[in-house]
């Protein structure tokens, strides 16, 4: 009987595939779904308990992202009473585009704010360039929830191509604010120019200019930062800086160079020398570089290197292990001093040496009683 009725009910359906069926046009397709209502810009859908009813009842309401207010969100009332909400609540809370508002300062402060999407894209873009994001990182959802929450709903998300863009114009209009500076500048600019390779590795060249401006307060910037092609003598080391200058147009300036010392950077100076209008001896051009300190330093070192590499071995054997470096957290807990990773020195910091020994010398006693209960070879003495 019941296979009878649904047979009875399938043959109606075939026969008026307009009941109970979506609704076909004359060529017989579906129509489009409505477009969802614009309230639902402003409301989510929440569950929510329903007071009404005993407690495990939820219903479903509309809740405004500014303000917070709940809504109902049945099917039969509509979206009417939602974009009526929505336009007083957007109004009073985020205000037109260009409308002021007050805004409280770290110190308590009331002043006057007013969005402003150019500024906000320009911030953005100078966060990228000072944290080394990729241009792509503005296109992730969640930095973009970031943005939408940080700054508001008013402020429209950019692309990376328009990141990329906004980048090259900050960059042209620095450089021409620079350009500006560098022509004006009273007396005399010292350069500093430095190889570094990177890991390709591919060799570069930098050099930054140090100047005392017109308002007498010490400026640095970089002006080059270019790769610099095979041989790197000092010839090619010149020319590369001497075209950096006349780019700059600060060619005929008054200059002095503080440059390392290798061996190629004396043919550097002599070369500049003989193209710089400015300079007239090498003794004023070439100026050695402060890691002529920490040499100075080492060679001072050398009496004492015995000691300072026992030292730094024992640390090396403490930390190395993480059980050993439990067992001296412990033994620094039973003397009443705070546990901690004890730096060693590197050779190429002239003052990395005194801040291990600084660092080790309340550490003293611990350190040649653990070592000394774990038998090491080649342990610390009081008097070292």
């Amino acid at each position: 009987m019941a296979d009878s009725s649904a047979d009875n009910a399938f043959r109606a359906d075939a026969e008026n595939p307009s009941v109970g069926s979506p609704a076909v046009d004359e060529v017989g397709t579906s129509k489009p779904k409505r477009k969802p209502s614009a309230a639902w810009d402003t409301f989510d859908k929440i569950s929510v308990q329903d007071p009404t009813k005993p407690a495990g009842y939820f219903k479903t309401v509309a809740k405004c992202r500014f303000c917070g207010k709940e809504l109902t969100a049945n099917s039969c009332s509509g979206t009417s009473h939602l974009i009526r909400h929505a336009a007083e609540c957007t109004r009073k809370i985020v205000g037109s585009k260009f409308q002021s508002q007050l805004s409280r300062s770290s110190t308590g402060q009331l002043s006057n704010y007013s969005f402003n999407q150019v500024v906000t894209r320009r911030e953005t873009v100078k966060y990228i360039i000072k944290t080394e994001q990729p241009f792509s990182r503005v296109e992730d959802p969640d930095f973009e929830e970031w943005i939408q929450k940080a700054f508001g709903p008013q402020f429209q998300p950019i692309s990376h191509n328009t990141v990329k863009r906004d980048i090259e114009k900050l960059y042209a209009e620095e450089k021409t604010d620079l350009f500006v500076t560098l022509s004006n500048i009273p007396g005399r600019i010292c350069l500093t120019s430095n190889l570094w390779t990177s890991n390709q590795p591919l060799r570069y060249i930098s050099l930054t200019a140090h100047f005392i401006d017109a308002n007498w307060i010490l400026q640095k910037r970089i002006i080059c930062f270019s790769d610099l092609d095979a041989p790197h003598t000092g010839q090619a080391m010149a020319t590369s800086i001497i075209n950096q200058l006349q780019s700059w147009d600060i060619y005929e300036k008054n200059f002095t160079i503080t440059l390392d010392n290798a061996s190629s950077n004396d043919v550097l100076a002599r070369f500049l020398e003989r193209c710089l209008p400015s300079c007239t001896t090498s003794k004023l051009l070439h100026v050695r570089c402060c890691h002529i300190l920490n040499l100075i330093v080492q060679d001072g070192l050398e009496v004492i290197k015995l000691f300072i590499e026992r030292i730094k071995q024992s640390f090396i054997y403490i930390f190395s292990s993480t059980s050993r470096y439990q067992e001296f957290r412990q033994a620094c807990k039973t003397a009443g001093l705070r546990s901690r990773k004890i730096p060693t020195d590197v050779r190429h910091r002239w003052n990395s040496t005194y801040l291990m020994i600084e660092a080790a010398l309340p550490y003293k006693n611990v350190i040649s009683t653990y070592l000394l209960q774990k038998n090491y070879d080649d342990e610390i003495s009081l008097e070292d």
